[in-house]
């Protein structure tokens, strides 16, 4: 962050990593249906680290405008209530689908869902767009 700031930068959004523990590829890691709550403890422990990061950068930097956003949460919040957002779908990729669990990723072969707009995930790693619309709104919304 220092250098891209050196470089000129004066306005930067340093996103949080997702909870790694609901994605399909972590829940397939454990063996799991629901979020894995070991690795969403790490994710938020570092989660919590970068964000001190970036708040000692602000207080070096006073001109630097770079501000810590939060995509663990509003993800996490999705997954949690999935029908509140109009998903159906908040274990399996769209594509990949169930594979994902036996070790499967987004390949031709393993096809992909007639509807993507009701997958919280796209595949084993990856939010839908119309998942990531939503973050991004709920994210405009705080950083107006």
């Amino acid at each position: 962050m220092k250098e891209i700031y050196e470089l000129g930068a004066r306005h930067v959004w340093v996103f949080s990593t997702l909870p790694l523990g609901c994605l399909p590829g972590g829940r397939a890691s454990a063996g799991q249906v629901t979020c894995n709550e070991v690795e969403n403890g790490l994710a938020t422990q570092f989660n919590g680290l970068l964000q001190k990061g970036v708040d000692s950068i602000k207080t070096t930097t006073p001109d630097y405008d770079v501000q810590f956003v939060d995509v663990y949460t509003p993800l996490r919040n999705i997954v949690a209530n999935p029908s509140a957002s109009g998903f159906t779908n908040e274990q399996n990729g769209c594509c990949g689908g169930t594979a994902v669990a036996s070790g499967e990723l987004c390949a031709p072969f393993t096809g992909q869902c007639s509807d993507p707009s009701t997958y919280v995930f796209w595949d084993f790693a990856h939010p839908t767009q119309r998942t990531y619309e939503i973050i991004v709104s709920n994210i405009l919304q705080q950083h107006k």
